[in-house]
């Protein structure tokens, strides 16, 4: 006799690697909406069960594609597609010194008084890419209704592991970027718990980057313990 499934323990757990290429952001923005919409459809299968989303999503804390996660809303009018994941603008070389808080750079952000009027666009984007980066032709305005919440700052860390924003500060860390890309976002239903910490950047640069003879990825294991509620 099949044991009968109790849907109030039920959670769908998703898995990405986003495409690396920082200039592709109509890219990583078409595989992270495909990704929330099969989570979604998962979640109303399941007759609602919270959802948890992980992976290397190729983007830093401050990008146009950290922000839609977190907000659920991007308008691509405001945005260069070569900027959403803010890589580029994020690196630090792994020689430099650096200090919480001064991994990351603000200046793919468009300052407010750039910001679009109705009859103007800053950032030109073809209908190729709109498709690729929405599923609908001529849409520039992207949406989610998953109200996720990143785990790890919603749990206090230290100044040693912890950026500004109260992510890992490093979660990623080779010759040519040091920062973090990998994420664990969750929904309505969960409770983070406790999170696993990475190493401090002082510890991590003595390897002069990774991977290495102790360490085999590049990238810090990341982990969250969650509760029902």
């Amino acid at each position: 006799m099949e044991r009968e499934i109790r849907l109030e323990n039920v959670v769908v757990v998703c898995n990405i690697h986003v495409l690396f290429n920082p200039n592709r952001g109509e890219i990583k923005l078409g595989q992270v909406r495909h990704l929330l919409e099969k989570a979604h459809s998962l979640s109303i299968e399941w007759e609602g069960a919270p959802i948890i989303l992980a992976g290397d999503f190729n983007s830093v804390p401050q990008s146009p594609l950290y922000q839609f996660l977190k907000n659920g809303m991007l308008d691509l009018r405001n945005c260069n597609r070569r900027s959403i994941s803010g890589q580029a603008e994020g690196s630090v070389k792994v020689q430099e010194t650096v200090h919480r808080g001064q991994i990351y750079s603000d200046s793919f952000l468009i300052p407010q008084t750039h910001r679009i009027t109705e009859e103007t666009y800053i950032f030109q984007w073809t209908l190729e890419e709109l498709i690729k980066a929405t599923a609908v032709p001529n849409e520039s305005l992207m949406r989610h209704s998953l109200n996720l919440r990143s785990a790890y700052p919603s749990i206090q860390g230290s100044e040693e592991t912890r950026g500004t924003s109260n992510e890992p500060i490093i979660t990623t860390y080779h010759r040519n970027f040091m920062g973090t890309v990998d994420y664990i976002w969750y929904t309505n239903g969960l409770s983070a718990v406790r999170v696993l910490e990475v190493l401090p950047i002082s510890i991590l640069q003595r390897t002069h980057g990774l991977p290495s003879k102790k360490w085999g990825s590049d990238h810090m294991t990341i982990a969250c313990e969650f509760a029902f509620i």
